[in-house]
């Protein structure tokens, strides 16, 4: 899409709630399925659990402010400030300099600036990897 240097910030906000999560209809497919899964959900829920109760706690360590690891989702949100001015700053930093991704908070509305998103729907060796990764970015600055 071409357009207009003003615009590509606000057309990336946009073009990436079409993508970023699952379509209202799937949602309520996903509803039904875990409905009938059973344990299945439950070892499932622990492994995010372990995810969450890794990532959280490794990334205060590295200087983020988590105020909280939050439930019900697989993502943290976490405060940027000791590395950047804005969230969109770290993220194109970190993903030019660490290789990790992230998502700005500042995606989320004006109250997610100063924050950075972090999913643990990857595997915790990959989290342990991406931990790893930031910490030598971290220790390089």
């Amino acid at each position: 899409m071409i357009v207009p240097p003003a615009f590509v910030r606000p057309i990336q906000k946009l073009s990436q709630n079409f993508y970023i999560s699952a379509n209202d209809f799937i949602q309520w497919a996903a509803l039904a399925a875990l409905r009938k899964a059973g344990p299945d959900v439950e070892r499932m829920a622990a492994v995010y659990d372990e995810r969450r109760r890794f990532l959280g706690p490794a990334l205060r360590r590295l200087g983020f402010d988590v105020p909280n690891e939050g439930q019900g989702a697989f993502y943290i949100f976490a405060g940027i400030r000791p590395f950047a001015r804005s969230s969109q700053e770290f993220i194109d930093r970190l993903l030019a300099e660490a290789h990790v991704a992230a998502a700005p908070g500042s995606d989320f509305g004006p109250a997610g600036e100063g924050f950075a998103r972090f999913s643990y729907a990857a595997s915790l060796d990959m989290l342990k990897e991406a931990v790893r990764r930031i910490e030598a970015w971290v220790a390089r600055r």
